[in-house]
């Protein structure tokens, strides 16, 4: 298969899998939903092995890696500035400091699983 084609079935293929999840959820019919997703990434990964040219080189590797850590460094600082001012807000009422808590927590919980997941492909891939 090539390249091209590849592209165009794994867009055809979410957009399809969306649409398959639209109707499970509005039907109230979670299997729906979950059979769509086993069922699409199973027909994506198939078609991925099928690709006999490279689909991406180093250049874009580097380039996606950079902008998954500006965006993960983005996400966390704003849900720790959006919990730290929620937490002050709490002062006059107090769901404004619970939600304030949850989220600098999950900042934290964030950064605790970059954090080992960094070191566990560190060992794995070297480094």
């Amino acid at each position: 298969m090539e390249p091209r084609t590849y592209r165009y079935l794994m867009a055809a293929s979410v957009f399809a899998m969306s649409a398959a999840i639209a109707c499970g959820s509005s039907s109230n019919q979670p299997i729906v939903s979950i059979t769509a997703v086993l069922a699409f990434s199973a027909l994506i990964r198939y078609s991925r092995k099928t690709v006999k040219a490279p689909l991406s080189d180093e250049r874009l590797v580097m380039i996606n890696e950079k902008a998954s850590s500006r965006a993960l460094s983005f996400s966390v600082l704003s849900l720790a500035a959006l919990g730290y001012t929620l937490i002050y807000l709490g002062a006059s009422d107090q769901r404004y400091a619970d939600y304030g808590y949850a989220f600098t927590y999950a900042a934290c919980r964030v950064l605790i699983l970059q954090t080992t997941l960094f070191y566990y492909y560190k060992s794995r891939y070297g480094g």
